[in-house]
């Protein structure tokens, strides 16, 4: 560690963002609230969506502070949250069920927001929250899809309404062909944009497409 490293944590000590105790680690969550709050677990798929996702794994479940940290990020720009969630994605590398799905991963790729939406929030944050995960990786992240056109929220709608919601609304804008695509995303509920994002990407010739979510209250 440097010396403006260690100066800068004496002057503004850092804080577990679970627990709110004072840490000296350089993955500022306590190994308490590392190990309570980051639980890999596959997620059951409809029928439906086996036939073009291959698997799909959610890093820890969507309520208490994973929720607030989520909301901060997207809705406030909280840089500091997003520093802790991409910490959070890059340490579950070490999981064995992470581990296993990042071998057989060529290219990583965030679920795209529409242009205009993208350009008023500032970031993807999908594609911030998982890119240390693809530094310590060794695995590229890669933006091959785009949005086509802005959609409502997908907040109180039903699986059926989010699926029409989302119909035709993601194109491939890179090269898939042949390549294990793992896709990210923040949160996991039906699994409609999960789905609506597989689709094309299949359909564009890639090898297999799997999900790995922050998130998921499925």
């Amino acid at each position: 560690m440097g010396i403006l490293s260690i100066l800068s944590r004496l002057i503004f000590p850092q804080k577990c963002p679970g627990c709110g105790r004072y840490t000296d680690t350089p993955v500022i969550w306590c190994d308490d609230c590392l190990t309570r709050t980051l639980r890999p677990r596959r997620i059951g798929l409809s029928m439906e969506q086996r036939k073009y996702i291959s698997g799909a794994v959610s890093l820890c479940a969507y309520h208490g502070t994973i929720r607030d940290l989520i909301r901060a990020s997207k809705y406030h720009s909280n840089q500091r949250a997003l520093r802790e969630l991409g910490i959070l994605c890059a340490e579950s590398i070490s999981s064995e069920i992470v581990g296993n799905m990042l071998s057989r991963t060529d290219v990583i790729t965030p679920v795209p927001l529409f242009a205009k939406k993208e350009r008023k929030r500032g970031f993807n944050q999908s594609e911030a929250f998982f890119r240390p995960l693809s530094k310590a990786a060794g695995i590229p992240i890669e933006r091959l899809l785009l949005r086509t056109r802005e959609t409502p929220p997908q907040y109180g709608l039903s699986a059926r309404q989010r699926r029409v919601n989302l119909r035709g609304a993601f194109a491939v804008s890179g090269h898939v062909k042949g390549r294990h695509v793992l896709l990210v995303d923040d949160i996991f509920t039906t699994g409609s944009t999960a789905l609506s994002c597989a689709e094309p990407l299949i359909d564009a010739g890639a090898a297999a497409v799997s999900i790995l979510v922050l998130s998921s209250d499925a």
